[in-house]
């Protein structure tokens, strides 16, 4: 049991760690690379958009790509 217990302790840790370091990576035509961290990618502004027809719709929200890209440049 204790060992079932420190396992799952240790997953929980790790998941953490890949969870907290997520990171894109932008690269221009001419090979610069740019890396926008987590808290740089929370900082851009976020859009929602609603699409759809009459009778149903969708509700998409995140980071427009031109923000992203001027970041990047």
């Amino acid at each position: 049991m204790r060992r079932r217990l420190f396992f799952f302790a240790l997953l929980l840790a790790l998941l953490t760690v890949l969870a907290s370091s997520q990171q894109l990576t932008v690269q221009t035509e001419a090979g610069k690379q740019t890396v926008l961290t987590r808290s740089d990618i929370d900082a851009l502004p976020h859009v929602k958009v609603v699409a759809g027809s009459a009778n149903m719709a969708a509700t998409f929200e995140g980071i427009p790509l031109k923000a992203v890209l001027e970041k990047a440049a």
